[in-house]
């Protein structure tokens, strides 16, 4: 599957044009090659009981800072090996 990755254009949606694209997501009339894409934020449920079968591939992926003490002792000794040093960046 290749798609294009969003460049530009971008703009928050009014009411009306939000509504009709819900509308057509509840019908499934967008298209997966369209020339118009939507980033969509949403609240999910997902269940407990698959935490564990997901933990190699997460379903819903987030983008946060890592602290220092989240750091593993495997990590901290490849940042040391390396010559490295930790720095707390938004992934």
């Amino acid at each position: 599957m290749l798609q294009h990755l969003p460049i530009g254009n971008f703009k928050e949606l009014e009411e009306a044009e939000f509504m009709n694209l819900k509308l057509q997501l509840k019908k499934e009339m967008i298209k997966d090659n369209t020339d118009t894409g939507y980033i969509l934020e949403v609240d999910l449920k997902y269940p407990k009981e698959l935490h564990l079968k997901h933990t190699d591939y997460p379903l819903a992926v987030e983008s946060l800072e890592v602290p220092r003490e989240w750091v593993s002792p495997y990590t901290e000794e490849l940042i040391q090996r390396k010559g490295g040093k930790y720095l707390s960046v938004k992934k």
